[in-house]
């Protein structure tokens, strides 16, 4: 069949005829009820040469509450159950969600909106025009119908025509569907019609190939209609091939039928892409004056970008004032305008007048805008949606106007090195009479004592908007910039430099640390070393404990600044090493002056299944490497740890009847021997290795032991790890109240 061109807009189009029985303004659709549908027929048609033409025919009789009927590929038909038709149709009932690349195109359920305004495209000189009643079974809602409103009856059979020969007094018209770029698109409609005259119909018509479906009966409540537009109709018709179509649903009927009729309820246009969704921002926002009150009028500028790849649906764009620069749909709504369906790249201008809202309390706001909040539009990005117009604040009501101070500032340590860490307090107070926004505050090391945006930047801090009368407290360690010259420096700050809050006095925002100077560079540098590692107890079992104190010393000529990290490690020698595990950290936040010290404490895992033998634990100072220091060779200490396991273990099973200690074997000896004892109950047990000087060379054991035998190899090391000269040694076993004694002789 030979195509026509529509002669309403350009290029090829589809037109999609919707034609119903008008109904009086007493009609109403009864209640459903859960029973069959009582009858109703359905017929596919065709036009040939102007002639409507009955292909086939068939009965609807068969559908029962929410059953699904498919005539033909591409067309579907529910009969709604009670439940579900309230459940779509009440008032306030949620809009089907958009996923998968779907956007909406068009979308009403006559609730509310300017949709007759918009959709009325004509009405002829008999007064017939489309309504909005409530006149379905749902109380509060709406839906649409179309009537003579004079007569409160129908037009008459063969009253005016429309372009397609249909006899029509009014029809309501949708905006063209642009279907450039899509790859599917859908229409759904909810439908009640009771026509028993066969010349009172329901009729779909796909006008480009001039062929459809019409209906009339009883449908006995609401149908869910639903149409592929891809894949429509007997021939797999494919109606997304032209450059748009148009949806026109119209009303025709008999002037002698009477409380007959039809409603129609959520039309549901979409379409969907192939080439990655829409993606909208606000690109541009602006508003005048910056100071005014409740009910005074605002003017808004605004620009809606779509930078997505495909062309976006209707959606609006809303308004808002914000007390800080986080602008969320909880903030105060001003005001709403629409936004078009863009196409790629392209953008929309948008202008408004608003009244500022009387709820709006006084105060300070920033402007901003969110587009598309419903998720209407489905988009490759949906966290871009929101514009505020930064550091500028609009003043509402007679509010005053804060002023933001730095009222408190110090920092230690005085004397440090580029790269050091400086501890800075600082106090930022509103002493204004109306809250401020949000700001910064940014700290200087300055050569005098006027501090300003020339001299040396350190640091910066974000200010939260603070109430009148209301303070902020920073604590903040800031790193000296290897940038910096040695010399003497003052410490300052400066809030609200670049002037995001309009205040009382812009001239009181800077502050300087008590006059007092700041020595940077090398005259002085910390050095930090660990001393007087001790572990308690120094010999234990793999899988359990043991304490690590030790003294953290800064023994340069320089403050050590903070933060950083000791390390302790497990170690087979007295070096911690790469392979060597690493047991705890410990951060270390206080500056540690010149000649300072930091005694630090910490318990410690000796891991399971560690084999038996002479261990280090070692612990490095500043790990990290985050202190600059005079000698960066010099940062470790460790002390011993015996692991007992074969080398402390039972000689039998037997419990001895009393104490004893044994002859250590061999002896002589080197490098190594066995000591063997004996407690006959469980004990505190102390076995240790004296010179003949009676210095305590190693403890070997000093735990709480069960009864039993045990012997003990001692490496002929002393508890730092160090191999002992040769020469004569002495061994002492203290368990219980038994106290002896053993010499043994360790050869070259």
């Amino acid at each position: 069949m030979k195509k026509r061109k529509r002669t309403v807009s350009a290029g090829w189009t589809a037109v999609l005829c919707f034609l119903m029985a008008a109904v009086t303004l007493s009609a109403e659709p009864a209640n459903s009820g859960e029973t069959q549908d009582p009858g109703s027929v359905m017929r596919r048609i065709k036009y040939v040469n102007g002639e409507k033409v009955v292909v086939d025919e068939m009965r609807l009789d068969h559908l029962k509450p929410d059953e699904t009927f498919s005539p033909c590929p591409g067309v579907r038909v529910t009969r709604l159950s009670d439940a579900e038709a309230e459940r779509r149709l009440r008032k306030g009932a949620p809009r089907p969600r958009l996923t998968d690349g779907w956007v909406s195109e068009f979308y009403t359920d006559f609730e509310s909106g300017t949709w007759d305004a918009n959709l009325i495209k004509r009405t002829l000189s008999g007064g017939y025009t489309w309504g909005r009643v409530r006149y379905n079974p749902y109380q509060g809602t709406y839906c649409c119908w179309c009537a003579d409103k004079e007569s409160q009856g129908y037009p008459e059979k063969d009253a005016e025509t429309d372009y397609y020969g249909n006899n029509m007094d009014a029809w309501l018209e949708y905006p063209d569907f642009d279907t450039r770029g899509c790859d599917n698109g859908t229409l759904s409609f909810l439908l009640w019609y009771l026509t028993p005259e066969e010349w009172d119909y329901v009729n779909v018509l796909f006008s480009e190939y001039w062929e459809g479906y019409e209906w009339y009966g009883d449908s006995d409540g609401w149908q869910l209609w639903e149409f592929d537009l891809d894949d429509w109709g007997p021939e797999s018709r494919n109606l997304m091939g032209f450059e748009s179509l148009r949806m026109v649903f119209k009303f025709a009927s008999n002037a002698l039928t009477v409380q007959k009729g039809a409603f129609l309820d959520n039309v549901d246009l979409r379409k969907r892409f192939s080439a990655g969704a829409a993606d909208l921002v606000v690109s541009a926002l602006s508003g005048t004056p910056s100071g005014l009150d409740q009910g005074d009028l605002l003017t808004l500028n605004a620009t809606v970008l779509n930078q997505g790849g495909t062309r976006s649906g209707e959606t609006n764009l809303k308004y808002y004032l914000s007390q800080d620069a986080m602008i969320t749909s909880s903030d105060h709504q001003i005001g709403t305008g629409s936004v078009f369906a863009l196409d790629p790249s392209e953008s929309q201008n948008l202008q408004a007048m608003i009244n500022i809202p009387t709820d709006v309390p006084d105060g300070d706001y920033y402007l901003g805008a969110i587009v598309d909040e419903e998720d209407n539009v489905f988009e490759d990005d949906e966290t871009n949606n929101t514009y505020v117009v930064a550091g500028n604040q609009f003043a509402i009501g007679e509010t005053g106007v804060p002023d933001l101070i730095v009222s408190a500032l110090n920092g230690s340590p005085s004397s440090l090195a580029q790269g050091d860490a400086l501890a800075i307090n600082a106090t930022v107070l509103n002493q204004g009479s109306a809250a401020s926004g949000a700001t910064d505050l940014k700290y200087y090391l300055s050569a005098d004592m006027t501090v300003a945006a020339s001299d040396y930047l350190i640091g910066t801090v974000s200010v939260n908007a603070l109430a009148a009368g209301g303070s902020q407290l920073f604590q903040t360690l800031v790193n000296i910039p290897g940038s910096l010259p040695d010399g003497n420096y003052y410490l300052g700050a400066i809030v609200d430099e670049a002037n995001n809050v309009s205040e009382d006095d812009e001239t009181n925002n800077t502050c300087v640390a008590g006059g007092s100077q700041f020595t940077i560079g090398p005259a002085g540098a910390p050095d930090l070393v660990i001393g007087n590692v001790v572990l308690n107890p120094s010999t234990g079992q793999a899988g359990t404990s043991t304490g690590v104190s030790f003294e953290l010393r800064n023994i340069g000529t320089a403050s050590a600044g903070a933060p950083h990290n000791a390390r302790i490690y497990w170690s087979a020698d007295n070096s911690a090493g790469p392979v060597d595990d690493e047991m705890t950290t410990v951060a270390v936040f206080d500056i540690i002056p010149a000649g300072g010290v930091q005694n630090i404490s910490r318990d410690v895992n000796i891991l399971q299944g560690t084999p038996a033998g002479n261990y280090y634990v070692v612990v490095v100072a500043d790990a990290d490497g985050n202190v600059n220091e005079s000698n960066e060779n010099n940062n470790e200490g460790f002390a011993s740890f015996i692991v007992q396991g074969t080398g402390v273990g039972t000689a039998s099973g037997a419990v001895p009847s009393e104490y004893f200690l044994s002859d250590n074997y061999p002896n002589p000896f080197n490098p190594s021997t066995t000591i063997a004892f004996g407690v006959p109950e469980k004990a505190s047990v102390r076995l240790s290795v004296y010179d003949t000087s009676g210095r305590l060379v190693r403890i070997l054991v000093q735990e709480n032991m069960s009864a039993g035998e045990y012997r003990v190899q001692w490496d002929s090391r002393d508890h730092s790890g160090t191999a002992v000269p040769s020469g004569v040694y002495f061994y002492h076993l203290r368990a219980g109240g038994f106290s002896r004694s053993g010499k043994m002789v360790l050869m070259d």
